[in-house]
């Protein structure tokens, strides 16, 4: 089943109408993205060091984040639908758990695109906030 993909590029997000639900994509310059799809279980890693939704989606309080790295640094940024960066978070550490509390940051409800660069993989979350 052809479905659209999200996206980010170093000038925002970009809506592609190319690739098969739950398989990844390759962009032009390497970078490996997760299919999406309005699916919580789409999210779901094909191992333990692909990062994972761990909290309800969709939710109406706050987003939990999993991930493994082996570089040992990450950054993880969130944007909304229109390509805008709401929150970001970057450090160092190998089993990496982020929750974001999303009450407090004051997001309104939509959807948002969560990029998960680990140095050795970058991946792309959707989350729907429901308030």
């Amino acid at each position: 089943m052809l479905t659209a993909l999200a996206v980010l590029t170093t000038t925002g997000i970009a809506i592609e109408d190319y690739g098969v639900e739950g398989e990844d994509y390759v962009s032009d310059y390497g970078d490996v993205y997760n299919g999406l799809s309005d699916k919580a279980s789409d999210n779901e890693p094909t191992s333990i060091e692909e990062p994972r939704l761990t909290s309800a989606n969709p939710t109406s309080d706050s987003v939990r984040i999993n991930f493994v790295t082996t570089t040992g640094h990450y950054e993880v940024t969130v944007y909304d639908v229109r390509g805008r960066k709401v929150e970001e978070w970057a450090g160092s550490g190998r089993d990496v758990e982020i929750n974001w509390d999303t009450n407090a940051s004051g997001i309104a409800s939509g959807v948002y695109l969560i990029r998960v660069d680990t140095g050795e993989n970058v991946s792309v979350l959707k989350t729907v906030i429901s308030r």
